[in-house]
């Protein structure tokens, strides 16, 4: 029986018990602490999540997979986010892998129960297509749809699907009716868009449908591209100022146009190297604000978080975020500091893994390793760390290479000594990193499979014949 004297405040304290045990790797103690909170203020349905999430770091899959079962049972609005958490886990641990024993078998059984729960050979298609096996997807929703003719969404995955395949006039046929149907006006805008970006004859859409709607609002993890004129770049509620070199220094920020110290170059390149566009971001550092409205409005992800050390940021950055559920600011923040790193990413994405990590933080050798150490074992596999700025011991001028970069810089390590580091990463430990892409203005580092639980030791896993690696000073 739950004790009603437990005051909103000791459950809030023990909360952030939880989170902070959580992300020190401390999981009987923080599962101790949930069973506690529980105890004295009943049970908690958003908690059940994350028991699952504890159950399953501890490696008693199984019980996590209960847990899992109990929390989708109680929490209809979202089954569908509980069931993706499952496929997230299950996909990263068959990857991760090399044997496949009862924990395999026990994640092939979840998704099976999970993918029955929801709508059968509907939910079968959505897992197939996850998965990359298109033409069985197909024959699921297919199924799916001959019992079902009057249901959009499964029409307009149809038509993605056939998309996918090669089949562009099929799919405008199958969008077509998806639209009759009454289907979503974002899914509508998200199926043309696929098309225009990739320069398909806009008279294909004509003949199969004169009235396919755009919109403006697009779901989450599309790329938006903006129109650009000149230094600006403009969505329909927000424009940006490129600005680089001194501009960026005597350009500020205002309600409807925020100063990005990126130029549209940096921009494609970033998308370049994206396998899909993110849906979960975490930036370091925020400055004027800029580039958190730029990721905002291009990728359209369900979850931004954007730290910085400084604790003021441009009140224009404050209200556009006040306005919008899916981004959180977090500042104060040490990017060296690894505890409050991970504090933050149980705290705003609730053990979900990242798409994409920016570091355009303070440009320091030493804090910007231990950020990577600390939040490059949270990406998705696949994902991408971006370090930018690296080059900046290397760039030409006087105010680099004779005042040695003010005296923000002139006593620093350079910060291309992390990236020599990375670059030796990747060939010591080449599943761990998949590739890294150097480019002038910004370095790529792609998550690869291997399964890692707790922070990074770059000091021990790159090899070198035993012999110290040369620092650049």
């Amino acid at each position: 029986m739950a004790n009603t004297n437990c005051k909103p405040e000791d459950t809030l304290n023990k909360q952030d018990q939880i989170q902070s045990a959580y992300a020190e790797g401390n999981y009987k103690y923080a599962l101790r602490l949930l069973d506690d909170l529980v105890e004295s203020a009943g049970p908690i349905p958003e908690w059940d999540r994350y028991r699952a999430a504890i159950m399953y770091k501890l490696g008693e899959t199984a019980a996590a997979f209960d847990a899992y079962r109990q929390a989708f049972a109680l929490q209809a609005e979202n089954q569908n986010r509980i069931f993706n958490d499952v496929l997230m886990m299950a996909q990263s641990q068959y990857l991760a892998s090399s044997e496949f024993g009862e924990k395999d078998e026990q994640v092939t059984d979840f998704i099976s129960w999970g993918a029955n729960a929801l709508c059968e050979a509907k939910r079968r298609g959505e897992v197939l297509f996850r998965n990359g096996d298109f033409e069985a997807a197909l024959v699921e929703l297919e199924a799916a749809f001959a019992h079902c003719p009057t249901d959009s969404e499964l029409a307009n995955d149809i038509a993605v699907i056939l998309y996918r395949l090669g089949n562009t006039a099929e799919a405008l046929a199958m969008f077509q009716v998806a639209h009759k149907l009454g289907g979503s006006t974002e899914l509508v805008a998200t199926n043309l868009l696929e098309v225009l970006e990739h320069q398909i004859d806009v008279a294909a859409i004509d003949a199969a449908s004169d009235s396919l709607p755009m919109a403006e609002a697009l779901p989450p993890g599309r790329v938006v591209k903006p129109r650009i004129d000149g230094n600006y770049l403009h969505y329909p509620d927000v424009s940006l100022e490129v600005c680089i070199g001194d501009a960026m220094y005597q350009r500020n920020s205002s309600a409807d146009c925020f100063v990005l110290g990126k130029t549209w170059g940096m921009v494609e390149a970033l998308l370049k190297q994206l396998p899909t566009p993110p849906k979960r971001i975490l930036e370091l550092g925020i400055w004027k604000g800029g580039s958190v409205v730029l990721f905002n409005e291009m990728f359209v992800p369900e979850k931004l978080v954007a730290l910085d050390f400084n604790t003021n940021v441009t009140k224009y950055l404050v209200d556009y975020v006040s306005q919008r559920k899916n981004i959180a600011l977090s500042l104060g923040v040490d990017q060296a500091d690894k505890k409050a790193l991970h504090q933050l990413y149980v705290r705003e994405f609730v053990g979900q893994k990242l798409d994409l990590v920016l570091d355009d933080a303070s440009h320091f050798y030493e804090q910007s390793r231990a950020s990577f150490e600390a939040l490059f074992p949270l990406l998705a596999v696949g994902g991408i760390y971006v370090v930018e700025d690296w080059g900046w011991a290397q760039w030409p001028g006087d105010h680099w290479q004779v005042n040695e970069g003010g005296d923000y810089f002139r006593d620093r390590k350079p910060l291309a000594n992390l990236i020599i580091e990375l670059t030796l990463l990747a060939a010591s430990q080449p599943s761990l990193v998949a590739g890294v892409v150097v480019e002038s203005g910004s370095v790529y580092v792609r998550r690869g499979p291997a399964n890692i639980e707790s922070d990074l030791d770059l000091d021990s896993l790159i090899l070198n014949r035993g012999r110290p690696i040369p620092k650049l000073y």
